[in-house]
């Protein structure tokens, strides 16, 4: 799937021995969706950037945002990264 216009608000690069990764928030310019998007490996894609995603769904998740109330996103597996 592709997915244009995601502005990132948080990554973070997780190094593992075995399986280096990165793990980026993001959502669409007006928030009405939001992504947990996984990476193999480190990619250059850094808070406030806008990316256009080519990426598999995984499934769903939620975090708990700074207002205290569940915020659900979609967890995607990234193949191709493009920083706007």
């Amino acid at each position: 799937m592709k997915i244009d216009n995601i502005r990132i608000h948080q990554a973070q690069f997780y190094e593992d021995a075995y399986l280096p990764h990165t793990v980026l928030l993001g959502s669409t310019n007006f928030g009405n969706f939001t992504y947990f998007i996984y990476c193999i490996g480190n990619v250059d894609v850094y808070a406030q950037d806008t990316i256009t995603l080519y990426a598999l769904p995984l499934g769903k998740g939620s975090y708990t945002s700074t207002f205290n109330s569940s915020v659900p996103a979609s967890m995607l597996l990234a193949s191709y990264i493009e920083v706007k």
